[in-house]
């Protein structure tokens, strides 16, 4: 956001002038051992200006003096300090306070917004205004600097600080030319407006959008053409969450100047949020043909093509940028592009080149951007990827929204604590209801945030498409399952929202996994308890299977045999007393019998479950994969299997997974059995098959590196 970026600025803030800072603010340290002594008559002493208007604040103010000066925790100091600053004005003592904590923390960039507002607030302080000059100076705001530091020599020319001071003050207007030159409107270069724009652009750069809101209003009241400090009012308006007051300011300023690229570009962020992605196309397109006067500009009008997903502006924006040798001067602004391009680059499939431009972004500007998120996902297996992304959930939702969903405690704290584990949506569905009641515009985000989001965009986009009725959204959710966003666990679990959602599926289903694109089988069946009884059986013949099915399963097959007998003179035809009582022969090693019986439930009862395992069993020893997967495949489409089904099911899928040497699918099913019946009784030997096959592959593997 920042325009100044010239070389003297950064020569004049890479010495001298930080130590100035320091040195000055040993006279703040001095009035801070001064309260040490005096701590016991804080309520007695009277404060100079504003009184801090609640007790509260009363309390805070006596708290963070002892964390700093007695219990030495100045990151607590901290905290209670920013909360007197959210009730309103703040005194003398605390303004003195918040100041020699910032210090301490090393946090400068909010030392120089709290002494230029101890500046504004207490004028007439010699002190504040030499703090003001020396820290606006650190912080990138040379003129401002030059008039607190004038103003200070005028207040107290007999300060010890004065020829330091006034050292400064010379460098700084042997350079003002520069320093004007950077501002490039057609606006009078007035120092009091310049020194304005830079406070605002500074509380901008920290994120303090309310204070921007206020700076903005108050400057254009005297400045109403100044067109930089308009785009920067409906930007922050935006990101506090008021669309439609930024939407106006913005086309006002269009209207005044329709050349304006900030404004332009600012606009095509803004209809992409409300929706309008047609006219956010035509606005991004519009851009092509502008003329930008600085890198900020091409960085914004790049953040407005990554929003869009229109990325042969951001290809254009780098260009532009590199052809005027705006690169040169190694800024934020030039880091934030050459991340969006290397991104750019990373959608494209160059990984390579991509990684590079991160590097560089990362070198530049260190965390300043999502380059070094970017390539901490890179470096993960292609299975546990959730892919390049421009943004964060920062840059997608506003303060407001953001403030919503950290109300949200539930879902907040679960979205910061999930990997890729959303096996279940529904306990975030009331949550979603009432984000989406509060927020109907996050719906419009959802494919966004999907496709070009970071990780914790994709969670979020997920639970709140969860809740959603709208098409678009739905087709959203398919196309990323079907993409390489995302993780494989991730993706695979979006599946049974869909499901949910009653969205239609292709089977087999377009499917990453581990970064290659296959054919899978939806599983999304039903598991009951309750037995399959036909209307006609009585309890007579249900007790006599019911001891025949326990003789199975304790090895008893002649004790089966003969109570299943009993049975079938009742029901002859009976699917499930045939295929038990083959079950029966098999155990007394009378397979021919047994064969018949099998062949008999085949083709007589072609839709019985048992009987389709049967025939699947066959086709396997027989070595007709294909055969037997086709039957598998029909079994795994039925919406509702009985308990003894899916054991069926389980066991015949990992043999048939082992036989085919595919472990990952034989493992799945077996982490399906284990989660369903942890206790069962054919865990072990399905483990050591599988762990036989593993074995098997391992010796192959090491048999190949010896030859």
């Amino acid at each position: 956001m920042l325009d100044l970026t010239i070389g003297a600025l950064v020569w004049l803030t890479s010495g001298y002038s930080i130590s100035v800072s320091h040195s000055i603010h040993k006279e703040v340290l001095i009035m801070a051992t001064k309260r040490e002594k005096n701590k016991a008559k804080f309520e007695r002493r009277k404060p100079i200006g504003h009184v801090v208007p609640h007790v509260n604040s009363r309390r805070a103010f006596l708290g963070a003096a002892d964390a700093f000066l007695r219990d030495d925790n100045p990151e607590l100091a901290l905290e209670l300090l920013k909360q007197i600053e959210s009730h309103g004005s703040m005194s003398l003592d605390v303004l003195r306070l918040y100041l020699d904590v910032l210090h301490q923390l090393q946090k400068f960039d909010d030392y120089a917004r709290i002494a230029n507002l101890f500046a504004e607030q207490f004028p007439e302080e010699p002190i504040a205004n030499l703090l003001a000059g020396s820290s606006s100076l650190s912080a990138m705001q040379p003129i401002s600097s030059i008039l607190y530091f004038e103003r200070f020599l005028k207040q107290a020319p007999d300060h010890p600080a004065v020829p330091m001071a006034r050292k400064e003050l010379d460098t700084l207007h042997r350079h003002l030319p520069e320093f004007l030159d950077a501002f490039l409107d057609d606006l009078p270069k007035e120092l009091p407006r310049v020194a304005s724009v830079e406070k605002i652009l500074h509380v901008f750069k920290l994120g303090r959008f309310d204070d921007v809101i206020m700076r903005a209003r108050r400057h254009l009241k005297t400045y109403p053409a100044d067109l930089r400090i308009r785009n920067n009012l409906a930007e922050a308006l935006a990101l506090k969450g008021d669309l439609a007051e930024s939407t106006k300011i913005i086309n006002e300023t269009l209207e005044i100047a329709p050349e304006n690229f900030f404004a332009r570009a600012v606009r095509c962020r803004l209809n992409y949020f409300r929706g309008q992605a047609e006219e956010s196309l035509a606005d991004a397109e519009k851009l092509l043909a502008l003329k930008p006067k600085q890198i900020s500009d091409l960085t914004k009008a790049a953040q407005s093509f990554a929003l869009v997903g229109f990325e042969t502006g951001i290809r254009w924006a780098y260009e532009q940028a590199k052809q005027r040798n705006w690169f040169d001067d190694s800024s934020t602004e030039a880091a934030i592009l050459t991340n969006l391009y290397g991104t750019c680059l990373a959608f494209a499939g160059d990984m390579q080149s991509a990684r590079l431009h991160w590097k560089h972004a990362v070198k530049i500007a260190g965390p300043a951007t999502t380059a070094q998120d970017n390539l901490d996902d890179a470096k993960q297996s292609a299975a546990k990827r959730w892919g390049p992304m421009y943004f964060d959930m920062r840059d997608w939702l506003s303060q407001t929204q953001q403030e919503t969903l950290l109300e949200c405690s539930e879902l907040a704290q679960r979205l910061a604590e999930l990997g890729d584990e959303i096996s279940n949506c529904e306990p975030y569905d009331a949550i979603s209801k009432q984000l989406l009641r509060m927020h109907p515009e996050i719906e419009l985000l959802i494919p966004g945030m999907l496709n070009r989001g970071d990780a914790g965009c994709q969670r979020l986009a997920l639970i709140v498409a969860s809740t959603s009725q709208r098409p678009d959204v739905r087709a959203a959710l398919l196309t990323y399952v079907q993409g390489a966003r995302g993780t494989d666990q991730f993706r695979s679990q979006i599946l049974p929202t869909l499901k949910k959602m009653r969205q239609a599926f292709d089977s087999p289903l377009t499917f990453f996994v581990d970064g290659k694109q296959q054919q899978i089988e939806l599983i999304g069946f039903e598991i009951t308890d309750e037995p399959n009884i036909p209307d006609e059986r009585t309890d007579e013949t249900c007790e006599r299977l019911e001891a025949a099915n326990q003789a199975l399963r304790a090895g008893e097959g002649a004790k089966a045999e003969s109570l299943l007998r009993q049975v079938q003179k009742i029901e002859p035809n009976a699917p499930d007393v045939l295929n038990n009582l083959a079950v029966a022969l098999q155990m007394q090693d009378r397979m021919d019998e047994a064969n018949v019986l099998v062949d008999e439930v085949i083709h007589k009862h072609p839709t019985y479950f048992f009987g389709r395992i049967a025939a699947a069993g066959r086709a396997l020893n027989q070595k007709d994969y294909d055969q037997a997967q086709s039957i598998l495949i029909e079994l795994q489409r039925r919406e509702r299997l009985q308990t003894s089904e899916f054991f069926a099911l389980v066991k015949i899928s990992v043999h048939f997974n082992v036989a085919k040497g595919a472990i990952e699918p034989a493992q799945r099913w077996l982490d399906m059995l284990k989660d369903y019946a942890p206790d069962h009784h054919e865990l072990p030997r399905l483990t050591r098959l599988i762990a036989g096959l593993k074995g098997v592959r391992g010796m192959a593997r090491k048999l190949l590196e010896n030859l």
